[in-house]
């Protein structure tokens, strides 16, 4: 199977899980971390919208999982989703 379709599928499997779980406002939290792509994905934010961001303390700060890579904790990606939506 093509490696984009696997992505894809996963991607909504997880676009899924988060809306029914946020439906009626009920939320489960769960600490997961996520990629950058993930979190591009999830946001319609480009690599440098995500840095740039970031360094002005306007989206969640990433976390060190090694010693060239970083991920972002899916809840605080959820809730910064959420916050823009409320502001419109």
């Amino acid at each position: 199977m093509c490696p984009v379709v696997v992505f894809a599928g996963a991607l909504m499997r997880h676009v899924f899980y988060m809306w029914a779980f946020s439906y009626g406002r009920q939320k489960e939290l769960i600490m997961k971390l996520i990629k950058l792509k993930d979190v591009m994905a999830m946001t319609s934010l480009s690599k440098a919208s995500v840095y740039r961001q970031m360094n002005d303390g306007k989206f969640p700060a990433s976390v060190k999982i090694g010693p060239r890579s970083v991920a972002w904790v899916s809840s605080e990606i959820e809730s910064w989703i959420e916050e823009k939506i409320n502001l419109r």
